[in-house]
Parts: C-alpha cells; sequence; structure tokens
C-alpha cells in the first residue's frame, strides 16, 4: 500500500505541470480500488469514459472507417467475415460440451490486435481489402495467438525472465481450467 501512495503522489507531482497529461486505461472492476488513491491527482480521476464492447455494426464501422479515410476499399462481406470471427465465443453446452457461436459482441482490443495485423500485412499497393487478404490473416485465434506470442517474446527479452516461465505464470493464474480468462487478485 506504501508503494501505491508514494505512485499516485508522484503522479499528481507530475501532473500539476499543466503540460503533461496522462491517461489510465483500468478494468471497470479494479476502478473502484483506486479512489483511495486519488486524492493527490489534481483532478482525482473526475474524468472517465467508458468503453464498451462494440455490436456488429459498430465493429464493421471500426473496420471499415480507416479504411476509406487511407482510401483502401473494405467491401461489406469482409468485414461482416472479420466481425463475425471476432465474435465467436464458446458456449457450454448441457453435456458439458463447448459449441461455438456468435456472440452479441467485439472487444476493442481484439479488433485492435486483429486490424493492426491486418494493417500490417496488406501490401502497400492493395487499393481494396480482399477476401483472400482475411484468409491470410487466418483465424482471429490465430492473430491473437501471434500476437500473444511477440509480446511473451519481448517481456522474456526485456525481463531476462525466460519465455517458459512467462507462459507458465499465464497458464497457472490467468486462464482457468475450462480455458477461459481467469482474474488475479494479487501477484
Amino acid at each position: 500500500r506504501e508503494k501505491k501512495v508514494e505512485f499516485f503522489q508522484q503522479v499528481g507531482e507530475a501532473l500539476r505541470d499543466k503540460n503533461i497529461w496522462a491517461l489510465f486505461s483500468i478494468r471497470e472492476d479494479y476502478l473502484a480500488s483506486f479512489d483511495s488513491f486519488v486524492r493527490p491527482i489534481p483532478t482525482r480521476l473526475a474524468n472517465r469514459y467508458r468503453l464498451n464492447f462494440l455490436g456488429a455494426e459498430a465493429a464493421m464501422q471500426a473496420i471499415q472507417r480507416p479504411a476509406v479515410k487511407a482510401g483502401v476499399e473494405f467491401p461489406d462481406d469482409c468485414a461482416r467475415d472479420l466481425t463475425d470471427d471476432l465474435r465467436k465465443i464458446l458456449v457450454q453446452q448441457p453435456d458439458g460440451s463447448a459449441a461455438e457461436e456468435l456472440g452479441p459482441f467485439v472487444e476493442p482490443v481484439q479488433l485492435q490486435v486483429v486490424c493492426r495485423r491486418l494493417w500490417s500485412e496488406l501490401p502497400d499497393t492493395a487499393v481494396a481489402v480482399t477476401a483472400d487478404h482475411i484468409k491470410a490473416l487466418g483465424s482471429v485465434n490465430r492473430a491473437l495467438a501471434d500476437y500473444y506470442a511477440l509480446q511473451v517474446a519481448s517481456v522474456a527479452a526485456m525481463s531476462k525472465v525466460p519465455e517458459r516461465e512467462i507462459r507458465e505464470w499465464f497458464d497457472r493464474k490467468l486462464i482457468t481450467v475450462s480455458g477461459i480468462r481467469g482474474q488475479v487478485l494479487m501477484t
């Protein structure tokens, strides 16, 4: 607790300089735990914006609008295929098995990771995103797995902690037995 108080005092001191701004991105379920630390922050974190999941239409707009601004066509069918892939969820069946279905929402961070990969692999000469481009991207799961692997390798190199140890920590602490995200209350 002392280290957290010290951290927020330092952040508050830095933010008293009107030329310095800070953006905190916090999961909603952790937001309340910040209330006891905001006193040193000049604004007391009063300006808050909630980033909701995206519905299918909003996700398609988030995919297509940047393409249009870049002068690249992103046809509805390609955007819909990508959106549907992002909306896939595993639903537990009465017999205990899991079936893949389309969920109602797209997680913005997953959309960002997948679109970033698509744009980075899109040829500079492309004037339109095609079904072949979407297919070359592979499944959303593949794109997310590749992103995870890249980030784990980067953290391992930076921290000098073996990649295997980082992956095992994720496996033990962040993924539940049923293969979904868990929460870490304390590390």
